[in-house]
């Protein structure tokens, strides 16, 4: 026997990490790679970023762990639709944080990405790294035109 059951556990715990970093890698290195792409107009103060453009039709169904790409709109992540699992993946963005965003966003729905600095922890700095990649729309459920940026 080349390992123990201990030592097997350990493998195991060192693989599903490495394959979860591996995930979130790509799923940064294909937001960027569209980036150019889905640019808001020039001399627009919060012209963002797309978080994860939305996988193509007759694409594969996506790995366990990767956000919803229904959460995204023009490869944006919708701030009034999105779940914890999407939030978490935001660069400085942990579980107690998500946590504060989805319980402000139970109070009232968002209806601009300035409101997001209403949020403890979010300052200015936290706040230009992710209004580039978030948007809300005025009516999340309708339309497909993103507003209130």
């Amino acid at each position: 026997m080349l390992f123990t059951p201990a030592e097997r556990r350990l493998l195991a715990l060192v693989a599903l990490l490495l394959s979860s970093g591996y995930l979130i890698s790509a799923i940064r290195t294909r937001a960027l790679r569209g980036a150019d792409a889905a640019r808001a107009p020039a001399g627009d103060s919060t012209t963002v970023t797309p978080a994860c453009p939305p996988a193509p039709a007759g694409a594969s169904v996506p790995a366990a762990g990767a956000p919803d790409s229904s959460l995204f709109v023009g490869g944006f992540l919708e701030l009034n639709r999105a779940d914890s699992l999407a939030l978490v993946a935001l660069p400085g963005v942990g579980p107690a944080l998500a946590g504060r965003i989805l319980e402000r966003r139970r109070r009232e729905a968002f209806r601009n990405l300035e409101e997001l600095l209403e949020i403890k922890g979010i300052g200015p700095k936290k706040f230009s790294q992710l209004r580039d990649l978030l948007v809300v729309r005025r009516d999340p459920d309708a339309g497909t035109a993103p507003a209130g940026r």
